[in-house]
């Protein structure tokens, strides 16, 4: 994977003067503070910036590390801020529910409850600055996709016995329909590796998961031009031939759809009540992994040495690399994503390469 960023004119000092994180403005008391060449950063602590006489490179490769950390524990503040306030809206959902059920409180009530957890589920990209899925997977800044299946493409359709020329049309958008090979008896990873590179001009992704599942994602902010405009022409193995089909689509298990949480009658309350509680112990759970990433940033942030030097980069880089592959999970791919995320491919094969 290749992660390479580039500085906004002005150099440095406007990276960090801009306070700005994809479109998402850091919390004032996550901002750098420059005063006098020091940077103030997440962690209170203070940064000497690089000697001018110090290699270019290097200089840029420290203070990328350091920009991208701070990011990294600005950008989970403002997930857990919006998962708490996400997570009271669906705590007094399900008591309302509850206490309906049970006899008591008011239709009114529970319909009060229903458009407020909507209003918050709603401002989730927003909020969080695009670090949060509908399935509540955590990531970077805008790293939230809305996944999706498609009829047609599962690890049965990857084993036929006949090869087939297939076509991908997404109307509305002016993108070039997407043609692509799918040879006989492939396995599940094959044939996702196949549609991820043909698919990847229409900004369409594609992954193996679970039992051997195919899935697809977009940008969430794209779904709705993929829902309505993509189009699909085979050979009649996988899909009819002539002119393109809708695709037919399905949702992924575990998304969260605030339709579920409507309550017309007893029994679609209790289906609410059921799905309600299972929200919250997902949220929960999120929280857990949010706090844990941004523990972890702020421990690099604190760890800088007062003068930014790349070979405390190298280390940070060599130590969450080990680190990562020896435990793995969400928090320590965060925190590598961070580390090397600004320096170009060249110096990350470096910086691993001392591992």
């Amino acid at each position: 994977m290749e992660l390479k960023t580039t500085m906004p004119a002005g150099g440095a000092r406007a990276a960090a003067e801009a306070g700005l994180r994809g479109g998402i403005r850091t919390p004032a008391a996550m901002q750098p503070d420059i005063r006098d060449g020091r940077v103030r950063d997440a962690s209170h602590a203070v940064v000497q910036m690089p000697p001018a006489g110090r290699g270019a490179a290097d200089r840029r490769d420290a203070f990328a590390v350091h920009q991208r950390v701070n990011e990294q524990a600005s950008g989970m503040q403002l997930v857990l801020d919006y998962l708490e306030q996400f997570g009271d809206r669906m705590k007094a959902l399900k008591q309302a529910l509850s206490a309906r059920l049970a006899g008591g409180g008011s239709d009114l009530d529970v319909r009060a409850k229903i458009d407020s957890a909507t209003a918050a589920w709603n401002r989730r990209a927003a909020a969080t600055g695009g670090r949060l899925s509908e399935t509540l997977e955590l990531g970077g800044v805008d790293s939230a996709r809305r996944a999706f299946v498609l009829r047609g493409l599962d690890a049965q359709d990857a084993r036929r016995a006949e090869g087939e020329v297939i076509t991908f049309h997404l109307g509305g958008t002016g993108a070039r329909p997407a043609t692509l090979y799918l040879a006989p008896d492939l396995t599940a990873r094959e044939m996702a590796y196949r549609l991820k590179v043909g698919l990847a001009p229409l900004g369409i992704d594609c992954e193996t998961h679970a039992r051997e599942r195919i899935t697809l994602s977009v940008e969430e902010s794209r779904w709705p031009v993929v829902a309505r405009g993509l189009h699909v022409k085979g050979g009649g193995v996988r899909f009819p031939a002539g002119a393109p089909q809708r695709a037919a689509m399905e949702a992924v298990a575990g998304r969260i759809d605030a339709s579920d949480w409507e309550a017309g009658d007893a029994g679609a309350m209790r289906a609410a009540l059921t799905r309600t509680v299972q929200t919250v112990k997902r949220l929960d759970q999120v929280s857990i992994l949010a706090e844990h990433a941004l523990k972890r940033a702020r421990q690099t942030l604190a760890s800088m040495p007062s003068g930014l030097n790349a070979q405390w980069a190298r280390d940070a880089c060599e130590r969450i690399a080990a680190d990562a592959s020896a435990r793995g999970g969400y928090g320590q791919v965060v925190a590598l994503t961070a580390v090397t995320a600004g320096l170009d491919r060249a110096r990350v094969r470096a910086l691993l390469s001392m591992r």
